[in-house]
């Protein structure tokens, strides 16, 4: 294993490729809590623009999660799941990428 090389969860990963990730983090409420660099880049955002407010500013309403509070119930429901989600870019545009979604608790259960 090189020094550019990491173990994830018993898989081999670059880490250029995890940093290179785009992340949000969203609380049980549907807010957005975490926003990295990387997620910037791919919809046009800063930290500051999304931090604190609903993620429903980039996961449009669609037939499968009409509100952010759908997209956390099923989140919730899954708890650890990954396909294709149409995503709102700043300019408008509406992205397709593949994504990855995983429950993380809190000490106090949430």
């Amino acid at each position: 294993m090189t020094s550019t090389d990491m173990v994830t969860l018993g898989k081999r990963s670059n880490t250029h490729e995890v940093s290179a990730s785009a992340v949000a983090m969203l609380d049980e409420r549907g807010t957005v809590v975490a926003w990295t660099q990387a997620a910037e880049h791919l919809l046009g955002y800063s930290a500051g623009d999304v931090v604190g407010r609903s993620g429903a500013l980039v996961l449009p309403s669609s037939e499968e999660t009409p509100t952010i509070s759908a997209f956390i119930e099923q989140c919730r429901a899954q708890s650890d799941w990954s396909g294709t989600i149409t995503v709102r870019h700043r300019d408008g545009r509406m992205l397709d990428i593949n994504h990855r979604i995983s429950m993380l608790w809190g000490q106090d259960g949430t």
